[in-house]
Protein backbone atom coordinates (compact mmCIF):
# COMPACT_ATOMS: atom_id res chain seq x y z
CA UNK A 1 0.00 0.00 0.00
CA UNK A 2 2.76 2.29 0.87
CA UNK A 3 4.09 1.69 -2.79
CA UNK A 4 0.55 2.59 -4.35
CA UNK A 5 0.58 5.84 -2.27
CA UNK A 6 -0.99 5.35 1.03
CA UNK A 7 2.08 5.51 3.12
CA UNK A 8 -0.08 5.58 6.45
CA UNK A 9 -2.30 2.47 5.84
CA UNK A 10 -2.61 0.00 8.22
CA UNK A 11 -5.25 -2.57 8.47
CA UNK A 12 -6.73 -4.64 10.89
CA UNK A 13 -9.67 -6.63 10.69
CA UNK A 14 -12.72 -5.86 13.00
CA UNK A 15 -16.31 -7.02 13.67
CA UNK A 16 -18.95 -4.94 15.81
CA UNK A 17 -22.32 -5.14 16.53
CA UNK A 18 -24.28 -2.69 14.70
CA UNK A 19 -27.99 -1.51 15.53
CA UNK A 20 -30.49 -0.27 13.32
CA UNK A 21 -30.68 3.45 11.90
CA UNK A 22 -33.28 5.12 14.62
CA UNK A 23 -32.22 2.78 17.80
CA UNK A 24 -32.77 5.33 20.55
CA UNK A 25 -29.25 6.63 21.84
CA UNK A 26 -29.98 5.27 25.37
CA UNK A 27 -30.44 1.48 23.90
CA UNK A 28 -27.50 1.53 21.68
CA UNK A 29 -25.52 2.93 24.93
CA UNK A 30 -27.17 -0.08 26.61
CA UNK A 31 -26.25 -2.57 24.41
CA UNK A 32 -22.56 -0.67 24.18
CA UNK A 33 -22.11 -1.35 27.75
CA UNK A 34 -23.28 -4.88 28.08
CA UNK A 35 -21.31 -6.45 25.08
CA UNK A 36 -18.24 -4.91 26.45
CA UNK A 37 -18.73 -6.53 29.60
CA UNK A 38 -19.06 -9.86 27.77
CA UNK A 39 -15.95 -9.45 25.81
CA UNK A 40 -14.08 -8.13 28.78
CA UNK A 41 -15.04 -11.91 30.22
CA UNK A 42 -11.37 -14.50 30.18
CA UNK A 43 -13.07 -17.10 28.80
CA UNK A 44 -14.62 -15.05 25.96
CA UNK A 45 -11.07 -13.14 25.56
CA UNK A 46 -9.45 -17.11 25.47
CA UNK A 47 -11.92 -17.88 23.13
CA UNK A 48 -11.03 -15.18 20.83
CA UNK A 49 -7.10 -15.27 21.45
CA UNK A 50 -7.55 -18.89 20.83
CA UNK A 51 -8.74 -18.19 17.62
CA UNK A 52 -5.99 -16.06 16.83
CA UNK A 53 -7.87 -12.16 17.94
CA UNK A 54 -7.63 -9.83 20.50
CA UNK A 55 -10.26 -8.07 22.12
CA UNK A 56 -10.64 -4.09 22.32
CA UNK A 57 -13.55 -2.01 23.69
CA UNK A 58 -14.21 1.45 22.68
CA UNK A 59 -16.73 4.03 23.77
CA UNK A 60 -19.31 4.78 21.62
CA UNK A 61 -17.64 7.79 19.87
CA UNK A 62 -14.06 6.53 19.58
CA UNK A 63 -16.56 3.59 17.57
CA UNK A 64 -18.36 6.13 15.31
CA UNK A 65 -14.90 7.89 14.38
CA UNK A 66 -12.95 4.65 13.79
CA UNK A 67 -15.97 3.07 11.59
CA UNK A 68 -15.76 6.87 10.11
CA UNK A 69 -11.52 6.66 9.58
CA UNK A 70 -12.00 3.23 7.62
CA UNK A 71 -14.84 4.12 5.65
CA UNK A 72 -13.34 7.55 4.64
CA UNK A 73 -9.93 5.76 3.98
CA UNK A 74 -11.56 3.02 1.67
CA UNK A 75 -13.42 5.64 -0.61
CA UNK A 76 -10.63 7.52 -1.04
CA UNK A 77 -8.48 4.14 -2.14
CA UNK A 78 -11.38 2.94 -4.29
CA UNK A 79 -11.78 6.31 -5.75
CA UNK A 80 -8.12 6.84 -6.74
CA UNK A 81 -8.33 3.03 -7.81
CA UNK A 82 -10.98 3.81 -10.41
CA UNK A 83 -12.51 0.77 -9.62
CA UNK A 84 -16.23 0.32 -11.20
CA UNK A 85 -19.28 -1.25 -9.77
CA UNK A 86 -20.65 -3.34 -12.66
Amino acid sequence: MKEAGFAEFVFYGWGMLFAPSGTPPEIVRKLNAEIAKVVAEPEVKKIIADLGGETRTLPLDELKAYVKHDADLFATIVRQSGAKVE
